[in-house]
């Protein structure tokens, strides 16, 4: 389920590897043969980057108002019976 707490927080944690990964490439020293990753690389990663955080932010409020609706009287009784719950969010992953 897409909502779910733990699958959205292993999404977290998947998210802040990668940036954690691709921090560490990024400052890493050049060497004989150039700087460690090419210039538009990096550039397109920053681009992607922004983009997901606005992704994400954007996703993380309709869980917001997701919950709240799942939350009022009488939208309450309904998720009861379906045992539908409150979903978790996206952390905002950064670079190392």
């Amino acid at each position: 389920c897409p909502w779910d707490k733990a699958a959205l927080a292993a999404l977290t944690v998947a998210g802040s590897e990668v940036a954690a990964v691709w921090g560490g490439l990024r400052t890493a020293p050049a060497d004989l043969a150039g700087a460690a990753l090419p210039d538009n690389l990096m550039q397109d990663w920053d681009a992607n980057s922004r983009a997901l955080q606005h992704a994400i932010g954007g996703f993380n409020q309709i869980l917001v108002d997701y919950n709240e609706a799942i939350a009022q009287f009488p939208a309450t009784v309904i998720p009861s019976f379906l045992g539908v719950k409150p979903a978790g969010q996206i952390a905002i992953f950064h670079e190392a």
